[in-house]
């Protein structure tokens, strides 16, 4: 039987990729960026998946570069399309950031840049309608399966967003779900670990995690989970020495 290999859009790839446009960008990453520094504050797990802040690009960068094993990210399903890119940023990121009309141009012409680059890093694809969610969780099983960490970078980034504290926004509820469905499938326990990352320090800190529990409605679970996590982010957070904390991309 042939090999199958994971695609974020479609049901499997054939044939492995080689993906070096990604490898390129950080083996020069490596060579001229300082490295951060992963701090585990419990004992370490194999297959994680991690729910970070955000800090804009510095957590994701972190992750994709520095972790020492290989990490798929969660990222915005139109990310992975040239049109859907354009898009997105377009009518929601260049308004956003307030960006003067002058950028637009330029913008688009770096939309294929963009794609190259999470195609490259082949993530979990997050969906936001109905419809189309479970194919979210079903990739996030998949590569949980396969035996690769996750990180989830779950802040509220819209304007109605509310702060927790200075080092976390509250997050969205909807990937507590994804604990649900794999319980249902196999009878297995997803536990999520709480991740702090400062990009001035360098440093990305790793808390106890806080596991689904088969026994608690799903409602319910979304609150006692996030809570522990916005806390627990928090708490890792004031950890540190103090520091400038970065703003996500809002």
């Amino acid at each position: 039987m042939d090999k199958k290999y994971y695609h974020p859009l479609k049901s499997h790839r054939r044939t492995k990729p080689i993906r070096p446009f990604f490898r390129l960008i950080r083996f020069f990453a490596k060579v001229f960026v300082k490295r951060v520094d992963f701090i585990w504050r419990c004992e370490k797990d194999k297959i994680p998946i991690f729910i970070c802040n955000h800090t804009g690009l510095s957590a994701p960068f972190a992750f994709l570069v520095f972790y020492p094993q290989k990490i798929r990210t969660w990222s915005y399903y139109k990310f992975l399309s040239v049109s859907k890119i354009w898009e997105h940023m377009k009518k929601v990121v260049l308004p956003r950031w307030r960006a003067p009309k002058i950028l637009y141009p330029l913008c688009f012409l770096v939309t294929p840049v963009i794609f190259w680059l999470f195609r490259s890093i082949e993530p979990v694809p997050v969906y936001r309608v109905d419809r189309n969610v479970m194919n979210t969780y079903n990739k996030a099983i998949e590569t949980y399966e396969n035996g690769d960490a996750q990180v989830i970078f779950a802040e509220r980034l819209d304007s109605h967003a509310e702060k927790v504290s200075d080092y976390v926004y509250k997050l969205n509820r909807g990937f507590v779900r994804t604990a649900q469905i794999y319980y249902e499938r196999t009878g297995k326990i997803m536990k999520f670990y709480p991740c702090y990352c400062s990009s001035k320090l360098k440093k990305l800190v790793i808390g106890e995690p806080i596991y689904y529990n088969k026994d608690i409605p799903l409602k319910i679970q979304r609150e006692t989970i996030c809570n522990y996590l916005e806390n627990k982010i928090t708490a890792l957070g004031k950890s540190l020495p103090k520091h400038k904390v970065a703003q996500s991309i809002r």
